[in-house]
């Protein structure tokens, strides 16, 4: 059993440095786990200059250092959008990119073919609903089209 002025002691700060890392997690009851503890979390002066040496925790895993959990979550990250691609859940940006682009390529020609077909089905006698109701079923028809939703029966 350890008291944190014990603690400060063995670690050469002051008992106030003790008080802040206990609220953050620091074993106070065991000088071992306190030493384990404060040489995974706490970065000093002296351990930015040096190597860092596999320090292990109260539960007797090596303690991750913040390089090695970026490393870490990068490599799972890796891993989950490897998994994605396999199942079929993930779409690479450039298959995507193109076939939006071949879309809309796809509703502008049709869009800016209606005034020539409607041109021909009209004459210059056709009244105004005539021509109304001519362009609002081509815009439908085209609209389908590129859609995928005109019905085997439409045709």
């Amino acid at each position: 059993m350890a008291t944190k002025s014990e603690i400060a002691r063995h670690l050469k700060v002051d008992p106030a440095s003790v008080n802040r890392w206990a609220k953050r997690g620091m074993p106070v009851h065991d000088l071992g786990l306190a030493v384990a503890w404060h040489g995974t979390y706490v970065r000093t002066r002296r351990k930015r200059n040096a190597a860092a040496a596999p320090v292990v925790d109260p539960a007797g895993d090596p303690a991750a250092r913040t390089w090695r959990e970026r490393l870490d979550k990068a490599a799972a990250q890796r891993a989950e959008l490897a998994l994605a691609r396999e199942r079929g859940e993930f779409f690479p940006k450039a298959d995507v990119l193109s076939t939006w682009q071949r879309r809309f390529s796809d509703v502008r020609a049709r869009l800016l073919a209606i005034p020539n077909k409607v041109g021909g089905r009209t004459s210059a006698k056709a009244l105004r609903d005539e021509v109304l109701l001519a362009v609002e079923e081509e815009i439908y028809e085209a609209l389908m089209d590129v859609s995928g939703t005109r019905g085997d029966g439409d045709e």
